[in-house]
């Protein structure tokens, strides 16, 4: 689930203090480093749901990339939509966490042999990720949901219901504002040990 990356729009708490081009930069950087990263595997097949619709039709062709349109409502209207249509388990991922890997894809559709459901659990009560297992009875999780809250993460598992196995993965921040990219970009910078 991504937007198509523009100048100027998206990301606006975060071009709130890096300013407009940077931020454009980073997105830009974040959503073409996810694609050529995730899009080179044989263990899954990668579909990015653009927003705004009519961006599906105008996107660069990609060998490894079914490219579709997000369609409408909000956030939970557009990810049920892409999880009933497909046709087995399912992960989701969005562009505010530009470091994820193919290992985390792996880990989340490993855990979904297990478990119901996989959550990425973000520093701001949502989600980085969230993996879910087609059931024999299609649940909905994204309704209702408080997005963009506290509450996001609480609020989708409730809906799961009580029997639901659920593995949380672990916890990251998405790069929402400036004081999460300063933090991100210095510990990029960091030498591993």
């Amino acid at each position: 689930m991504a937007r198509q990356p523009q100048f100027g729009v998206g990301k606006r708490r975060l071009a709130k203090g890096l300013g407009n081009v940077k931020t454009w930069l980073f997105y830009k950087r974040s959503f073409e480093g996810l694609m050529r990263r995730l899009g080179r595997t044989e263990f899954w097949n990668p579909i990015m749901a653009l927003t705004p619709d009519s961006a599906s039709k105008t996107a660069r062709p990609t060998r490894s990339w079914t490219i579709v349109p997000q369609g409408r409502g909000d956030l939970g209207d557009r990810m049920s939509l892409h999880l009933h249509a497909a046709p087995g388990p399912v992960v989701f991922i969005g562009t505010d966490l530009p470091d994820i890997s193919v290992t985390d894809i792996r880990m989340a559709f490993d855990e979904l042999e297990r478990s119901d459901a996989v959550f990425g659990p973000a520093e701001d009560g949502g989600y980085w990720l969230i993996g879910l297992k087609k059931l024999p009875k299609t649940i909905d999780p994204f309704h209702p949901v408080r997005w963009s809250s506290k509450h996001t993460l609480d609020d989708t598992i409730r809906n799961l219901g009580a029997g639901a196995k659920i593995t949380l993965l672990d916890e990251r921040e998405d790069i929402d504002d400036l004081d999460a990219f300063k933090r991100w970009s210095s510990a990029r910078r960091k030498p591993c040990t």
